[in-house]
């Protein structure tokens, strides 16, 4: 629950950003990431595929910065870097590279896949 809570307010916090993307702040109830099933199959991966392991950039083929993320244990094993990334938090730097940072709603849901310890469903 404490966990929750510090998603909430990291959620909150970004709120006060100028915000690089429209989209909706979602306000996490706390507990929220106790009442979602996140799947890495349907809805991480998704993302990453979409925003990241294409055209050379975090692909086998290309793996910029030296960060390959085609598979779960490639995004798990770098996670920390890379949901720093995904964030655009201060000395990491800011993906998708030249692209707007990806949606609140995305970002809730990588949070939540953290939370509930990123498990390869």
């Amino acid at each position: 629950r404490l966990k929750a809570f510090l998603i909430l307010g990291v959620v909150l916090s970004m709120g006060s950003c100028t915000m690089d993307k429209a989209d909706p702040i979602v306000v996490v109830e706390p507990g929220y990431c106790d009442t979602v099933s996140i799947s890495y199959a349907t809805d991480i991966e998704p993302i990453f595929q979409t925003n990241c392991s294409v055209g050379g950039c975090h692909d086998a083929g290309g793996a910029a910065g030296g960060y390959v993320l085609v598979t779960h244990a490639d995004i798990d094993g770098g996670w920390s870097q890379v949901i720093c990334a995904i964030k655009h938090e201060s000395g990491c730097s800011p993906m998708p590279k030249f692209q707007p940072k990806l949606a609140d709603s995305v970002i809730q849901k990588l949070d939540c896949w953290d939370y509930q310890g990123r498990p390869n469903n």
